[in-house]
């Protein structure tokens, strides 16, 4: 028989134990719910941060490119001048290895008077947020280098020290292109200042563009800015022999 040993008198008692077998049920629901539940929640939160480190790796992949896109050296300076980052693209731009300065300061590596510029450039980009712009050499083991540099603060969180950053492009090649650019202007000019006779020169406006000391003299002037950039024709071609007005419309020199 599959009668109670007590026998069927007992429904109080039953009773009870079906309770507790209810109970027992619902909580063991409850937690399987819950389970399921937070099973569900570390899935979200695990694609969440998949898309987001994602997210993040594309972003950083985007900055790379962009400044390896950039021909200019990019330098993170703390509040101290010192040197935090470094970034050189292409690798030809890096003369020196990293270690020169990465990690100093970089008043360690510059000129007197190059030190002076940075130093007022960072100082105006802290006190103002300007871009400042300078123009600085650095003395290098194959040859002093010239450098065009754009500095201006960068955003940091609140309570956090000033940075800076610097781009920084070599301009050397420029540089002495206009050097010798002037040596040759200032050749020609002593080859003209040496003729007797007066020479002067027009661009396509008419505009004098190079006049000897001959010449000068012949028109009376004494300094060679007093007509350089200036209309040749209004100077000294305005008026006939007889003074009557010469058009420049009807100058042959035009």
């Amino acid at each position: 028989s599959v009668a109670p040993a007590a026998g069927w008198g007992e429904p109080r008692r039953l009773a009870l134990k079906d309770l507790q077998a209810q109970i027992v049920s619902l909580l063991m629901a409850a937690l399987a719910k819950l389970i399921a539940e937070s099973r569900a929640h570390e899935d979200q939160l695990e694609a969440e941060v998949t898309a987001r480190t994602a997210e993040i790796q594309a972003t950083q992949n985007q900055l790379q490119a962009t400044l390896a896109a950039i021909p200019d050296l990019t330098f993170e300076l703390g509040e101290d001048g010192r040197v935090l980052a470094f970034h050189s693209s292409p690798a030809k731009s890096l003369r020196v290895p990293r270690e020169t300065f990465l990690g100093r300061k970089m008043a360690d590596f510059l000129s007197e008077d190059t030190r002076s510029a940075v130093a007022d450039g960072l100082r105006l980009a802290a006190e103002h947020g300007d871009v400042a712009r300078i123009h600085y050499q650095v003395p290098l083991p194959g040859g002093a280098r010239w450098y065009a540099a754009s500095i201006a603060r960068k955003d940091v969180a609140a309570g956090e020290a000033p940075r800076f950053i610097i781009l920084a492009r070599d301009i050397t090649r420029s540089m002495r292109d206009e050097a010798a650019l002037r040596e040759s202007r200032e050749s020609l000019q002593r080859l003209l200042d040496s003729m007797s006779e007066g020479a002067y020169g027009v661009d396509a406006a008419g505009n004098v563009s190079f006049v000897n000391r001959a010449c000068l003299d012949i028109l009376g002037y004494r300094d060679p800015e007093e007509i350089l950039g200036k209309h040749a024709h209004t100077l000294f071609h305005h008026s006939h022999a007889d003074g009557s007005a010469y058009p420049a419309r009807e100058c042959r020199m035009y």
